[in-house]
Parts: structure tokens; C-alpha cells; sequence
């Protein structure tokens, strides 16, 4: 675990504990697990013409691994989830991601909260 997440999940600690004392919402957090990507190809015409994809856009596929935390008043919930997705550049240069299939079930576990 690097330092940054480190930093970010104390951050998120010292969050989750101030919404604890004042709210009944839940709090989330994602942190992504393992990412790999796989070889880019043009985008296909159900890419393009069905999602809005830009013509002639090179698409790269990725597999992420991710586990989403949710923090409750009497538990946290973890499910740790892993999407095939597809990487590309939007008609403004910019990094977008189109969802894709569940590579596996997805893993629920329950903990009590934390005091």
C-alpha cells in the first residue's frame, strides 16, 4: 500500500468517524485492488453508434479489481468486485470509461463497526 493511500484512507477514517457521531447515512469509499489492461483496437459500431463513442477511437480494454466500502452506524459493508471495462479519449481529449461485464460474483462481507 503506498503512502498516498495510506494518507487518503486516514483522511477517510477521521471522515468517517465525524459522520458517524452526527448522521445515520452511510459513508463510501472505492479502492481499486489491481488494474490490467488489455489491447487497444478501433471502437465497434455498437461502441460508436449505441454509446456515444467518437468514430475511429481507439478503445482499450482494462480489468479492474476494486472493493467498494460502505460505513453504517452498527456495520460496514465490503464488496470487492472485478468489471471488465473499456478506456478511450472523448471528442474533448479527455479520458473516459464505458462499463462492461462482471468477470466474477461479487464478495460481500460484513464487519461490525468500528469504535
Amino acid at each position: 500500500m503506498t503512502s498516498s493511500t495510506r494518507s487518503i484512507q486516514a483522511s477517510a477514517s477521521r471522515s468517517l468517524k465525524h459522520w458517524a457521531a452526527i448522521s445515520a447515512l452511510f459513508v463510501g469509499i472505492l479502492l481499486p485492488t489491481a488494474f490490467a489492461l488489455g489491447k487497444a483496437a478501433k471502437a465497434s459500431l455498437s461502441d460508436v453508434g449505441i454509446d456515444g463513442v467518437p468514430k475511429g477511437a481507439m478503445m482499450t480494454p482494462a480489468l479492474v479489481d476494486f472493493t467498494v466500502r460502505e460505513y453504517y452506524r452498527t456495520e460496514s459493508l465490503a464488496v470487492r468486485r472485478v468489471r471488465e471495462v473499456k478506456l478511450y479519449k472523448d471528442s474533448f481529449d479527455e479520458w473516459r470509461m464505458l462499463s462492461g461485464a462482471s468477470r466474477a460474483p461479487d464478495v460481500r462481507t460484513y464487519e461490525p463497526a468500528a469504535k
